[in-house]
């Protein structure tokens, strides 16, 4: 009887932990996102061979672009900049689960939306992971609507992305600091050594004004009578762009330097140009840079200028790092450090914060002799 007992305690128990397996817990994490997107609360309507990844889709006020595709839910990221909003508002240490940015997002933006497309919006469980630099990320959060972290950035937009709109948003990733947060610069190499090393390292997480703009991402259920396919240009529009010609020119009796190219694809750089009042300087001699016809749009979306080993990759601006962001439209000063060893040299101008073809402006040489 003992026996038997057993085996039927043995056996019901079996039954229980099979159900449990068969109900419990969130769907695993899809390849492409850190993101859980719910998959087990949501229903196939059998219309996902409808949108593919790289789409352009039209849900509620805004564009979308897909950035990923699971069964018939869609992982979308606004396709340009929304507006400008602190990361949060009162300043101060915080992580994305005590943000005002994610407070906004799931209430007043979510409530944009009409009721039947706000049924769509798959509660998804987001994983807040620390910074590269080891900069807490907090608690791991559950929202319908978040922000790209690094990881996701990195692993859904490829390298030379050209991404609609101008300007800095926010990843919800925090910065170097507690009181900053990532971000991103649009038009840049997503995963170049500069993004790495600057954009990623933050911003104050009150700054708004003229600065980070807002990104939102989220998981929905696809459904044809609330979405539209707008452009369907496929995976590879995530990575295409279209290199600048690289040019320069010399002129004038005094050794004046300029140059000029043809702009970049993304940001307009009308006829912004570089001079040099000579073109020779002894090691560590200040280099003044006057930058003319400057269109506030390049000083919006990061551009800089760099000094640059003659033949160079853009890449490998770190070299020397000896750099500074345009300060202003239209005509502007910056002063750089002449390297300390003699050699022939450049200066680079580009119209945003990346390093890629497609944002190089134009060049002036000079050389560094003892």
């Amino acid at each position: 009887m003992k026996i038997q007992k057993m085996k039927l305690a043995l056996a019901l128990t079996l039954i229980l932990a099979l159900a449990l397996a068969a109900c419990g817990g969130n769907a695993e994490t899809p390849a492409s996102s850190q993101t859980d997107n719910g998959n087990g609360e949501a229903q196939s309507n059998g219309i996902e061979a409808a949108v593919a990844i790289g789409d352009i889709i039209q849900f509620g006020e805004y564009e979308w672009r897909v950035l990923d595709v699971q069964d018939s839910n869609a992982f979308l990221l606004s396709d340009s900049l929304l507006e400008q909003r602190p990361y949060h508002a009162n300043g101060g240490d915080i992580t994305w689960e005590h943000s005002s940015l994610r407070a906004y997002l799931n209430s007043e933006f979510y409530n944009n939306f009409s009721e039947a497309e706000r049924e769509l919006i798959i509660e998804t469980t987001v994983i807040n992971h620390d910074h590269p630099q080891g900069t807490p990320g907090g608690n791991d959060t559950v929202d319908r609507i978040f922000l790209l972290s690094i990881d996701e950035a990195e692993q859904n937009l490829p390298e030379l992305s050209r991404i609609s709109g101008q300007g800095l948003w926010w990843l919800r990733t925090p910065g170097r600091n507690s009181n900053s947060a990532a971000m991103l610069l649009s038009g840049a190499d997503v995963v170049d050594e500069f993004t790495r090393s600057y954009t990623y390292s933050g911003n104050p997480v009150q700054t708004s004004s003229g600065d980070c703009q807002v990104r939102p991402a989220m998981w929905i259920v696809l459904d044809l009578e609330y979405i539209t396919v707008i452009a369907s240009p496929g995976a590879a529009s995530l990575g295409e762009t279209t290199d600048g010609t690289l040019s320069s020119g010399r002129g004038g009796e005094t050794g004046t330097i300029t140059g000029t190219s043809p702009p970049p694809i993304g940001v307009n750089t009308g006829s912004a140009s570089i001079t040099l009042g000579k073109s020779t300087y002894a090691p560590g001699e200040s280099i003044s840079i006057t930058l003319t016809e400057v269109p506030q749009e390049m000083v919006n979306a990061g551009g800089w200028t760099g000094i640059f080993r003659i033949g160079a990759s853009h890449d490998a601006w770190g070299d020397l790092n000896l750099w500074d962001y345009i300060p202003s439209a239209n005509t502007s000063n910056i002063t750089l450090t002449a390297p300390s060893d003699a050699g022939n040299y450049e200066i680079r101008l580009f119209s945003d914060g990346g390093t890629s073809n497609a944002a190089f402006v134009m060049s002036v040489s000079f050389s560094v002799v003892n």
